[in-house]
């Protein structure tokens, strides 16, 4: 007697001849307590997926259960063709009491995918959906990436955050079949995050930190060849649908609230004639592929127009001018690629300013994100306060599986590193010059204002500063903003509008371990630039350091040590 399955699985696909196989096979060889089926449903496809999928019928007859659909009944949304017939009728066949998602172009990779969501769940049964980290296979540069794309979140999430944007990959779902998808679900574009959120209701979500599927990211998809207005406005009308059709509780209606007012906000921003200053984006490379389509990703997600975007790489051999030449092709704005030979980091950045054309400098490191509405929030400040030559702001840390003792202490230490000018209730903090004269600024951490991709600068700021210096490795950061802050003011915007990542890779973790000269060249430059501006005591320590009579004493020691014994 054949047992009722506890888990469907379902496929659906269209014109995947190329995947399927790698897809199916991938799910059979699930290993489980329990059985399991697959509710496998082809759309009509015209390629060779439809005999695939009969064979695989027939060879597994205990295991798959085929649905061949007609083109005649698919849904067609604003004019185009969906698989979403095909999905909810394949819901439908679905009597188990657990149902994963698994599209025909995806494929999981771990062989306890079910067991660990399914074991998860039995033991707690507050939580509707469990999910977990997957791998982005990209199409068309043929590279697979372990880095998520969409929204990083914590282990436990609710329907309060899943208002905010979606954050779950398809292949990687395992819920509860125990709902009823309502008839405007055939109307929203948006098909995945809409069915989370009317089936989730009141539980909770589990994210599982393994990557244990791969989703395949295709250039052809009609949504990504849609431009960004007609993206907005899709996304709107899907948030606004959700809004009005589902019952939800005040702290989430006011999170959709929010998510529909940004919404709104961008698709008004385009359509309202552009006079806004050019921002140039400036990305300095060097064998970032790991990271580098987020941080691109991030970029293309930006609510302030006009942008360029200049990406200067220091003679990559990895994926990274691939993955620069493939974003540059899919976005509207300018985009600039140069590739040179190294010469350390600082003249990278120098670099990929000289090749910048807009009023303002925004950098963007290829680890670290840039959040939606970054760029338009420094933009406005310059705006309203003339006399500012840089904007910061606060970061979030993406730390994601990179933890040790020395992390978590950096963490500790260094989570806020602005922390010194923190304000109640201030939106905005200004520091001028006198900053250099408090007790606390020679305290670490050395940089009070800002990683590098949490700062905005007037280009016209560098015909009073100097650009980067070349000499430093780990400390020309701050030294080019303290010797912005000596000719111009600089305002540190209260929240967090970028993040930055930790990683064994980046240049701070390599600097560690190296014998590096910075930290006495930035006593150095603090004597020779900045001593009348320095607290006494401060400035005490230097000129006994420094100072000619200083140099004069310890020579005149080292002479008479050779001749008193």
């Amino acid at each position: 007697m054949i047992q009722k399955p506890i888990v469907s699985v379902v496929v659906t696909t269209y014109n995947h001849q190329e995947y399927i196989v790698e897809c199916l096979e991938s799910i059979l060889m699930q290993k489980t307590t329990f059985p399991f089926e697959i509710i496998l449903g082809d759309d009509e496809s015209l390629d060779d997926t439809r005999e695939i999928c009969k064979q695989y019928a027939s060879r597994y007859p205990d295991t798959i259960r085929l649905f061949l659909r007609n083109r005649k009944d698919v849904i067609h949304i604003n004019g185009n063709p969906t698989g979403r017939y095909n999905f909810i009728e394949n819901l439908k066949a679905c009597e188990s009491e657990y149902i994963a998602l698994c599209e025909g172009d995806d494929y999981w990779t771990d062989p306890l995918k079910l067991q660990k969501q399914v074991d998860f769940m039995e033991k707690n049964l507050d939580y509707g959906i469990c999910f977990h980290k997957v791998a982005i296979y990209d199409e068309s540069l043929k590279v697979l990436s372990h880095n998520v794309p969409t929204r990083n979140v914590p282990t436990e999430t609710s329907i309060i955050d899943l208002a905010s944007g979606n954050y779950i990959h398809t292949p990687s779902v395992l819920l509860r079949n125990d709902f009823n998808l309502p008839n405007w679900f055939c109307n929203t574009v948006i098909g995945d995050w809409t069915f989370y959120m009317i089936i989730i209701k009141d539980r909770k979500i589990k994210k599982i930190d393994d990557v244990m599927a791969v989703y395949r990211k295709h250039d052809n998809s009609i949504w990504s060849k849609k431009t960004k207005k007609h993206r907005i406005l899709n996304t709107l009308k899907s948030f606004q649908l959700v809004q009005k059709n589902v019952v939800l509780s005040k702290k989430t209606h006011l999170a959709l609230q929010e998510s529909i007012i940004s919404y709104k906000k961008q698709l008004s921003n385009l359509k309202v004639k552009n006079t806004s200053p050019l921002v140039s984006i400036c990305i300095p490379t060097y064998n970032g592929a790991l990271f580098l389509e987020e941080a691109l990703e991030s970029v293309k997600n930006q609510t302030y127009s006009p942008i360029e975007v200049i990406i200067s790489d220091d003679n990559s051999n990895d994926n990274t001018l691939k993955i620069a030449n493939k974003f540059k092709e899919c976005v509207s704005f300018p985009v600039t690629i140069a590739s040179h030979e190294p010469n350390g980091i600082g003249a990278n950045w120098n670099n990929s300013i000289k090749l910048a054309n807009g009023k303002f400098i925004k950098f963007l490191f290829q680890d670290d994100v840039l959040l939606p509405d970054c760029i338009t929030e420094m933009v406005s400040i310059f705006r309203q306060h003339k006399n500012l030559g840089l904007v910061s702001c606060k970061r979030d840390l993406i730390v994601d599986n990179y933890t040790n003792p020395e992390t978590n202490k950096w963490i500790r230490n260094y989570k806020n590193l602005q922390v010194q000018f923190d304000a109640e209730n201030e939106d905005v903090m200004f520091i001028d010059k006198s900053f250099f004269s408090e007790p606390y600024f020679e305290n670490p951490p050395k940089n009070k204002i800002g990683e590098p991709s949490s700062v905005m600068f007037k280009k016209n700021i560098l015909d009073f500063v100097a650009g980067f210096d070349i000499d430093l490795k780990q400390s020309l950061d701050y030294v080019f903003y303290y010797r912005v802050l000596k000719v111009s003011r600089i305002a540190i915007i209260n929240k967090s509008l970028v993040k930055f990542r930790l990683h064994k890779d980046q240049a701070t973790n390599i600097n560690r371990n190296k014998p590096i000269a910075d930290y006495e060249i930035y006593k150095k430059i603090l004597y020779k630039e900045f001593l009348p501006l320095l607290h006494p005591s401060h400035k005490k320590k230097l000129v006994l350091k420094f100072s000619k009579t200083a140099c004069l004493k310890k020579k005149l020691k080292s002479v008479l040590k050779k001749f008193i014994p």
